[in-house]
């Protein structure tokens, strides 16, 4: 998000793609309402400008630089989610890493940037920023939220890692937002589900009750990205047993092989990438490990009843019928 008062390159994020429904691109500020305060090394991002009626705003990102960005801070809550990618989040000067699954809620003033990790190729994640009287309505109207969630001046309470079902249901909830849906009601109802999830987190039950710890915790890393394209062998690697070992335990405990495992995994993320990117369909099936695209095609048929483009004409048209 480029600041208007200095040229672009310089807060780091000239490489980045910014998608937001009926928004043009980042650069044509007048058009995006979009208004900022340079300060030396500080800019800031108000919401003073944003489109008439709009509450909130949502975006996503993908940011390739190395270096961090000039730091900024907003006169607005705002909370991000990542998903692909590595790199560092920047706040207060502190370096937070964040990879897949990383979610952090920032508060106005906090000084904050971005930096991809090296060998990444680039850091994608969901931004969505909404008026600060929200939070303090809601705190009002609920009082479990007073002194929690954005209330903590500890950056490190203010950031988890999501599951791969955590990040599913975000990307369900925050369906009305992609649509182009900014008023009050749509802000409110994604930022409660959203706190829903983060209040519920230590509950999330991803493996059934017995399940061995390290097959629970090898489970938990294994469905991000990209840990599930290594298939069986990443698996088995994460878990430190032998496969035999690996394979008895699952069969056991799940029910299932290493290899169900593996392509419930990477159905999971393709499905979400169908529907929520554009990537060509080849693009998807690869990065999630699958070498054959009529393998691909053939298994996500089998759980969702039609091809790829098929499902993303049908998603993207239930969003269209949102706006």
């Amino acid at each position: 998000m480029p600041p208007a008062p200095i040229n672009p390159t310089r807060n780091g994020l000239e490489d980045a793609c910014f998608i937001a429904p009926r928004w043009p691109s980042a650069p044509d500020l007048s058009s995006a309402q979009a208004a900022w305060i340079y300060a030396g090394l500080m800019y800031r991002i108000t919401c003073r400008h944003w489109m008439p009626g709009h509450a909130a705003t949502f975006a996503f990102w993908h940011y390739r630089n190395l270096q961090p960005g000039e730091p900024h801070d907003h006169d607005h809550h705002e909370l991000f989610w990542v998903t692909r990618g590595s790199g560092l989040h920047w706040v207060d000067g502190q370096p937070r890493p964040m990879a897949a699954g990383y979610l952090v809620l920032v508060r106005p003033r906090d000084s904050h940037s971005f930096s991809t990790a090296p060998g990444s190729p680039g850091v994608e994640f969901f931004n969505f920023a909404f008026r600060s009287p929200l939070w303090q309505a809601l705190r009002r109207r609920h009082p479990r939220l007073a002194g929690q969630f954005f209330d903590h001046r500890d950056i490190a309470r203010r950031e988890c890692r999501l599951s791969p079902a955590s990040l599913e249901r975000l990307r369900v909830l925050a369906a009305d937002l992609a649509a182009g849906a900014y008023d009050g009601l749509t802000a409110e109802s994604f930022l409660l589900g959203v706190l829903t999830v983060l209040a519920n987190l230590p509950h999330e039950r991803l493996t059934p009750p017995g399940t061995p710890r390290w097959l629970a915790e090898a489970l938990h890393q294994f469905r991000s990205y990209p840990e599930f394209a290594g298939g069986v062998q990443r698996l088995v690697r994460l878990a430190g047993r032998s496969h035999e070992h690996t394979a008895r335990a699952c069969r056991r405990h799940l029910g299932c092989s290493p290899r169900d495992l593996v392509q419930d995994a990477r159905l999971n993320w393709a499905t979400a990438q169908v529907a929520s990117t554009e990537k060509k369909i080849l693009e998807i099936a690869l990065e999630c490990g699958f070498e054959n695209l009529g393998h691909f095609y053939q298994c996500f048929r089998r759980r969702h009843g039609m091809p790829p483009h098929a499902y993303r004409t049908r998603f993207q048209a239930r969003q269209t019928h949102l706006v």
